[in-house]
């Protein structure tokens, strides 16, 4: 994917090289407002309609648009395996190298769901999931968030110095595991 990417960045960048300041100008404002008409880019640059048009045919706009449009597209494909290996990460950092050993997490663990400092535990899980992926997984997140805090919390009282990791791998297998 990435030689297919950087094919399209290296076309984009032949046509982006007969540019003027004004070819500049036209598709800035073309991409900062998609839906724009000729009429209202010529009102936004003090040209008139036609000159809109010269100008976007001598800037190669279409074609520049159409790179950008399957540009955004291979992005936004993300391998599933990616996904699931930034959400093993976030839960190690999380369970093992975030700010929670910062704010004493394990301490609060003799107070159990009374504890703040556990649900901060939840929040972090979270965000780290949110950061590794993007926002647009904020769905995603919020679930893996409450899963991990239920069974924290559900830890808190069960778990035992001799069950310890069959509890560390449940926790990592459930939210991963197939749908029926």
């Amino acid at each position: 994917m990435d030689e297919e990417i950087n094919l399209y960045l290296k076309l984009a960048g032949i046509l982006m090289d007969s540019w003027t300041i004004s070819s500049a100008e036209l598709m800035e404002v073309v991409l900062n407002h998609p839906n724009i008409t000729q009429e209202e880019i010529g009102a936004k640059l003090g040209i008139k309609q036609n000159s809109v048009s010269g100008r976007w045919n001598r800037t190669h706009g279409i074609e520049l648009m159409e790179i950008e449009k399957v540009y955004r597209k291979k992005i936004k494909k993300t391998d599933p395996m990616i996904i699931l290996l930034k959400l093993l990460l976030a839960h190690l950092i999380g369970d093992f190298f975030a700010p929670t050993k910062i704010v004493g997490y394990r301490k609060g663990k003799e107070k159990k769901v009374k504890s703040p400092k556990i649900y901060l535990h939840f929040l972090i899980h979270g965000a780290l999931v949110v950061i590794l992926l993007g926002i647009e997984f904020w769905d995603l997140a919020l679930c893996l968030m409450l899963i991990h805090g239920l069974i924290d919390l559900i830890k808190l009282y069960f778990q035992k110095s001799n069950n310890r990791v069959f509890w560390f791998f449940l926790q990592i297998k459930l939210p991963i595991s197939p749908q029926s």
